[in-house]
């Protein structure tokens, strides 16, 4: 028995699922769960996800057993899954977005501009939505997103250009912001903008923190968030460890 549904305790483009498997039988259940199979929202407001990382799950008889998935979701204009919402395994993804996946379960890779990847073949975003402050793989996600549509690869130039103008931005009107959290160990820390859907707006600091007190100040050019409700959250261990909502509803 399966019962599949959103993990609150993530983000869509990290560890957006979460699985309940309870193996009745009097034998071990073995279940390999591959990179690029499409799960479906029961909602149709709420995305659906493609898993981006293979892994080998074991239920012991007569017992149950949890665990995540990792993935990103494929519908940016829908709402981010949690915890009140279930989904239905189908199949394989569509091959540009299966393409993705074994892309990105080969290179290790789970970070916001995979998810900005998957939404450039989904929904049609632009490639340069793509880059980020994550600099590993990131040409290689860039050119292997280009590939998969069609398009001829992009010059190191234009990512640089790119940065340029989306991480550096001129700021008009600006927030400021940080947060406090101790940590127990070593480990990659992101702050991320979201939308009231909890849907990515973008990331705005990532960073590898050794273990002990942080405060960890942020910056972000809201312009274009005016009149809206949005979310700042702090993600660590793959999991949103602190978050605090903005009002920009003035």
């Amino acid at each position: 028995e399966l019962t599949i549904y959103g993990n609150s305790e993530s983000t869509h483009y990290l560890e957006p699922l979460q699985v309940n498997v309870q193996n009745k039988t009097k034998k071990i259940i073995e279940m390999k769960v591959p990179a690029g199979l499409h799960f479906v929202s029961n909602e149709d407001n709420i995305q659906d996800i493609i898993s981006t990382q293979a892994q080998m799950v074991r239920v012991a008889p007569n017992s149950s057993k949890f665990f995540t998935i990792s993935g990103v979701c494929i519908q940016s204009t829908n709402g981010s899954p949690g915890l009140e919402n279930e989904f239905t395994l189908t199949s394989n993804a569509e091959p540009k977005l299966y393409e993705l996946a074994q892309f990105l379960d080969k290179k290790n890779i789970k970070n916001s501009q995979a998810q900005q990847a998957a939404w450039a073949i989904s929904d049609n975003r632009d490639i340069s939505n793509i880059i980020g402050l994550d600099t590993q793989n990131e040409q290689e996600i860039i050119d292997k997103t280009a590939s998969i549509l069609g398009l001829p690869s992009v010059p190191a130039e234009d990512i640089t250009a790119w940065k340029k103008e989306r991480l550096n931005p001129v700021y008009t009107s600006s927030l400021k912001g940080y947060f406090k959290f101790e940590f127990p160990r070593k480990t990659k820390v992101q702050i991320a903008i979201f939308n009231q859907d909890n849907v990515l707006i973008k990331e705005v600091y990532n960073d590898t923190i050794e273990a002990g007190f942080h405060k960890i100040d942020y910056r972000l050019e809201t312009t274009d968030y005016e009149g809206q409700k949005i979310i700042s959250q702090m993600i660590a261990y793959n999991k949103v460890v602190s978050k605090r909502s903005i009002d920009l509803r003035h």
